[in-house]
């Protein structure tokens, strides 16, 4: 966002840990609730929905007309219950999965692939049992031959779908 011009406010709990954004020209918010004052759309990318809810539910009527794109990882079900908060708090939430909106510059199929062939190897090498992960890298594999490498990683679930399997 910065690189492309685009004003950019940042929060993290270790502030410090904004310091290279702050560098390039972002604005460093003394709080979560400053940062959601500054922006029409805000990303929330921490640890688990649980965090997320802890962050954002006290600003509902901050978020009220703004864009929530929440790239917290979990399951479905965390999505799918953020998203129904959402719409109940009177705000828009990318349904990634829900929309088929796939469309990323950060964590796409492509590298996700490449991140579980390093585990799955690793986990071999260390005799660790992975074998769960490998229909999960298949759907990775596949969706990058069918020229979805660019694509959100979400876009794996869509695979499941089509295949009516759990990943």
């Amino acid at each position: 966002m910065l690189g492309n011009g685009h004003p950019t406010t940042v929060w993290n709990r270790p502030a410090g840990k904004a310091d290279a954004l702050v560098s390039e020209g972002a604005t460093l918010a003394g709080s979560v609730g400053d940062a959601v004052a500054a922006s029409e759309v805000v990303i929330v990318c921490v640890s688990t929905y649980e965090v997320t809810r802890g962050l954002i539910e006290p600003l509902a009527a901050q978020l009220g007309g703004k864009t929530l794109i929440n790239l917290t990882t979990g399951t479905p079900d965390d999505a799918r219950s953020t998203a129904a908060w959402a719409a109940i708090a009177n705000q828009d939430q990318a349904r990634v999965i829900d929309e088929g909106d796939y469309a990323t510059e950060i964590s796409n199929v492509s590298t996700n692939r490449l991140a579980l062939g390093h585990i799955l190897q690793a986990s071999k090498e260390l005799g660790v049992d992975a074998s769960w992960l490998e229909p999960v890298k298949q759907a990775a594999d596949e969706l990058v031959a069918e020229g979805y490498g660019n694509d959100s990683f979400a876009r794996t679930f869509e695979k499941a779908k089509t295949k009516n399997q759990v990943l």
